[in-house]
C-alpha cells in the first residue's frame, strides 16, 4: 500500500512533464508495484534532468525531501499537524519547526 502511494505521488509529479489520462492506478501484486515504482521513478528522473514542467515551476513540485537531504539542505524535522504553514510563505525564511520529532 505504501509503495503504491509513493508510485502514485511520483506519477502525479511526472504528469506535469508528460500527459497522463489518469495518475490513479489500481493496486497490483507486490512484484508489479515494485516494477511500476522503478519505471515511474526512472521517467521522473529523466524528465527532471531534461525538461521543464508544464503549468508549474520545479519549486512547486517540491516536497521532495530526499533531494534536499542529498543536497545537504534537509528540511528540519517537524510535526506537521502543529506546523505554522501559511499560503505564500515559500521562501527561505520559514518559521521555526514546531514540536520537532526527536
Amino acid at each position: 500500500m505504501i509503495l503504491h502511494h509513493i508510485a502514485w505521488v511520483l506519477s502525479y509529479a511526472h504528469s506535469f512533464y508528460e500527459h497522463y489520462e489518469t495518475t490513479r492506478f489500481e493496486q497490483k501484486p507486490w512484484r508489479d508495484e515494485v516494477k511500476h515504482f522503478y519505471e515511474t521513478l526512472s521517467k521522473l528522473d529523466k524528465s527532471l534532468r531534461e525538461k521543464s514542467p508544464r503549468e508549474v515551476s520545479e519549486e512547486q513540485l517540491g516536497q521532495l525531501l530526499m533531494l534536499r537531504r542529498l543536497a545537504d539542505a534537509p528540511v528540519p524535522s517537524e510535526n506537521f499537524i502543529y506546523a505554522d504553514i501559511r499560503k505564500g510563505v515559500v521562501g527561505p525564511n520559514q518559521p521555526e519547526p514546531v514540536m520537532p520529532d526527536e
